[in-house]
Order: C-alpha cells, then sequence, then structure tokens
C-alpha cells in the first residue's frame, strides 16, 4: 500500500465452421496446468482468464466432446444477465488457462459484441479492445476432434472513469472536511497522527485483549474537531473528535496503519481501534487485507443479515467449518479494489437479506474483523467506499455456506 502526501441454441454450427475456414488468431499452446487429462473429461475443461490482476471465469457455452454434441446460446445470450467479469483500461493484455493437462491444438478468439469480430492470439494471450465500453470475448479451443466454446462479458473503462491510475492501482484520497461549515454534519470518530487521519473501523477488540496488544505509548488527543471545523485543524497533532484519551501503538501492527485510543478510569479499559484508509493507494487486497493480518489468525467466524446489521441487531450465526474461510481470506490478497462508481451496476441493490451478509472473523490476538460480503462477488471494509472483486469458485462456496 503506497500512502500519498497530503435453452441451448445453435452457436456450435458457427464455431465449426470458424474452424474450418481457419480464421486469423489460431495459435498452439502446450503448458500443463492440471494433472487431468482431456481423455477423462466428461466436457470441455473449464477456461480461466487473467488481465490486469483480475481473474475471469469463462462460462462454458456449446462442445462437441468425445462421443457428445452440447448446443447452447449465442456468447451474447450466455452472458447477457452476468456481471462483467472484470472492469480493466483499454487494450490490456489477457492470458488464457484451460483447466486441463493438454492444452488446446488451436485457439481462436472473437469479439462478438461487434459483429463477430476476431481477435489476433499470441500463444495463450489475447488483447482486449482499445475503446471503452462493455464486450462479451467469445473462446473456441480445440483438441484434435474435440471443441468447446466460451465466453465472458468484460468491461473497458478509461482509467479516469474507474478511479485507477494508468497502473491499475485505486486512489483513495485524504479526508477532507465540508467547504459548508456552517451546516452540521455526522462524523465518524478520528484522529491525526503523523499528517494522517485515522478512523474508526470495522474491527473491535475487547477490553482484556486491548490491554494485552497496547503498545508504546504515542501521545494524548486533544478534543478540537467536530462538525464545524474547520480544514486547517486536520494538520494539528493528536486531533480528534473523540475527546481527550491516551494513543498507543498496537503490537502486531505497523503504526501508520492501526492505533489505538485507550483508557482506564476505575478498573475499567476503554479502547476504540482506528486505521488510516485515507490518502493511500491500492493495488490489490493485500494492500488492506494484509495489513489485518487476517492470515492463518482465523479462530472463529460468524454472520449476519442485512435485516440485524442495518437495525444495530447484535443477532449472529456462527459457521461451523472454518476451512472454507481460511481459504477465502488468503484470497482476499488478491482481489481487486474497485469504488462504488466503477463496480457499476455490477455491485446490483444489495440492500436486501438475499444480497447482503456481514461476515466477522474473530483472530488468535482477539480484535473481531467484520466484512460486508455482497452476493454478487464483492467485499467491502469499514467506511471507504472501496469494493474488493472476488471472481472465483471460493466466493460462490464460501456465499453457499453463510446463505444456508
Amino acid at each position: 500500500m503506497k500512502r500519498r502526501q497530503p435453452t441451448r441454441a445453435g452457436s456450435l454450427i458457427c464455431i465449426l465452421l470458424v474452424f474450418i475456414m481457419g480464421a486469423g488468431g489460431c495459435s498452439r499452446t502446450s503448458s500443463a496446468v492440471n494433472s487431468v487429462t482431456i481423455k477423462d473429461m466428461q466436457e470441455p475443461p473449464g477456461l480461466t482468464g487473467l488481465v490486469d490482476n483480475q481473474k475471469v471465469s469463462f462460462i462454458l457455452g456449446s462442445y462437441q466432446w468425445h462421443n457428445s454434441i452440447a448446443d447452447a446460446p449465442d456468447p451474447s445470450s450466455l452472458v447477457r444477465d452476468q456481471a462483467a467479469a472484470a472492469v480493466v483500461p483499454p487494450n490490456k493484455e489477457m492470458s488464457l488457462t484451460f483447466a486441463s493437462k493438454e492444452q488446446p491444438e488451436q485457439i481462436l478468439a472473437m469479439n462478438w459484441e461487434e459483429g463477430q469480430i476476431p481477435i489476433a492470439v499470441n500463444g495463450n494471450k489475447i488483447i482486449l479492445p482499445s475503446k471503452p465500453g462493455r464486450y462479451v470475448i467469445s473462446i473456441s479451443g480445440k483438441w484434435s476432434d474435440d471443441r468447446g466454446s466460451y465466453a465472458a462479458a468484460i468491461e473497458i473503462r478509461e482509467p479516469e472513469q474507474t478511479g485507477l491510475e494508468a497502473s491499475g492501482d485505486l486512489q483513495i484520497p485524504a479526508i477532507k472536511l465540508p467547504e459548508a461549515t456552517n451546516a452540521a454534519a455526522d462524523m465518524i470518530g478520528l484522529i491525526v497522527y503523523n499528517d494522517q487521519i485515522y478512523t474508526q473501523t470495522a474491527t473491535k477488540m475487547d477490553s482484556a485483549h486491548a490491554k494485552e496488544v497496547r503498545g508504546e505509548k504515542l501521545g494524548t488527543t486533544k478534543a478540537n474537531i467536530d462538525e464545524w471545523s474547520k480544514q486547517d485543524e486536520f494538520s494539528t497533532q493528536f486531533a480528534s473528535s473523540i475527546g481527550v484519551t491516551d494513543v498507543y501503538m498496537v503490537k502486531g501492527y505497523d503504526k501508520d496503519f492501526r492505533i489505538m485510543a485507550y483508557s482506564e478510569q476505575d478498573g475499567i479499559v476503554y479502547s476504540e481501534l482506528y486505521e488510516c484508509l485515507n490518502g493511500i493507494t491500492i493495488h490489490d487486497g493485500k494492500d488492506i487485507f494484509g495489513q489485518l493480518k487476517l492470515s492463518g489468525q482465523v479462530t472463529a467466524a460468524k454472520v449476519r443479515s442485512f435485516s440485524d446489521w442495518n437495525n444495530g441487531v447484535d443477532r449472529s450465526t456462527p459457521l461451523a467449518k472454518v476451512e472454507l474461510v481460511e481459504s477465502f481470506v488468503e484470497e482476499l490478497n488478491n482481489t481487486i479494489p474497485l469504488t462504488s462508481k466503477s463496480a457499476g451496476q455490477t455491485l446490483g441493490d444489495y440492500q436486501n437479506d438475499e444480497q447482503f451478509k456481514e461476515l466477522t472473523l474473530e483472530l488468535k490476538d482477539g480484535s473481531r474483523t467484520s466484512l460486508i460480503l455482497i452476493k454478487t462477488g464483492y467485499i467491502r471494509y469499514g467506511y471507504t467506499d472501496v469494493y474488493f472483486k472476488m471472481d472465483n469458485e471460493i466466493f460462490t462456496s464460501l456465499w453457499e455456506q453463510i446463505s444456508n
């Protein structure tokens, strides 16, 4: 994390004709990525694309496989109701990997949305379109006498449309107060430390564990920020909206990311974690979830519905199996950050019990981290406008587990 300074219908015939006519873009690949051989498969192997650090799961369409023939809708119809599998800048290279020991003898690619235009294939790589828009990419693979077709929807956006830098990184601007200081504003708790603004977080810790992880004292807050404060008041070291309290490092965590407000009165511990999730640049999920130290630390997990979360009802269902959660936590590091604007309609109307779940992870150090999971494959943490996209079977399997 870099910190910034202040019905299957017949498309098979078309595929066969393309192979017979020898359309441009044929290529041979030979990399072995799976121990399963073609002869042992009942249908064509799965196809995954990788573009701009995003995994794209293609949908299997029509195929001729061993002694079977299956007709499917054309590629556009296959993905009509699907969210874009990836949102990327123009002219990005996508690599293609088939889940079989034998890779195809030939690969064909088409831009299906613009008149079925062939896309050149170089080895197992293609270049995506140069103009912004939603595209249906059709891939066909040929193994001797066996053939399979696949489709995926890709959205091309200019970097300024996605909130991404040219490198593909996502900028989260520093917090600024509203210009209209004569209007009240709801404020979350915040602390200014080393010219960075730390806010209340979606990770909590009980008092007993807070005392154990309390590190070096950094200073004491000033009670000088409220909804009427001006921007220059944010430049004061330990300015805060939480009153006067001591601030400490948290053992095991970077103080540039997480600090703790801590005090004791009459033997009672009062503590709150604060994190700096603004004024930063995020490349992938590791820049945030790596800082949370989740991997290998989960001892238990529980899930809460949207209704209970929205109404502040403390009612959660424990998950019996943590193994899948551990795989999910590892995969969080590979997720792709998007703003709500760049995620667009793929987020859907998720503020309901069918589309929204709160997943709380209990860690070995006594902290409890809550993540918002959205059925379309997005994960949100804290109060930032960042949605991390996880597009693979791990998310799907976890969603099925927490929805039952």
